[in-house]
């Protein structure tokens, strides 16, 4: 369980600092918030080094930048 909870905290600091060194504004939603909640139950107690961490990294980067809905866009 304690793999599971650091595992999480790293994906999701991981899209805070994406968007903080990118410079782009961001408001935190409730989706970031499910997203967090989802990964730590759908995430195995171990994660082996491979393709299989690639794509996990990569679908959860893709849907926390989505989940933290910019607000940068002005009409």
């Amino acid at each position: 369980m304690c793999n599971r909870i650091s595992h999480t905290i790293f994906l999701m600091n991981s899209v805070f600092l994406a968007h903080y060194f990118a410079g782009a504004p961001f408001r935190l939603t409730h989706y970031f918030l499910l997203l967090g909640i989802a990964t730590f139950c759908i995430l195995p107690e171990e994660i082996e080094a491979g393709p299989r961490l690639a794509y996990l990294a990569l679908l959860f980067q893709g849907l926390g930048h989505i989940s933290l809905e910019f607000v940068g866009a002005s009409s």
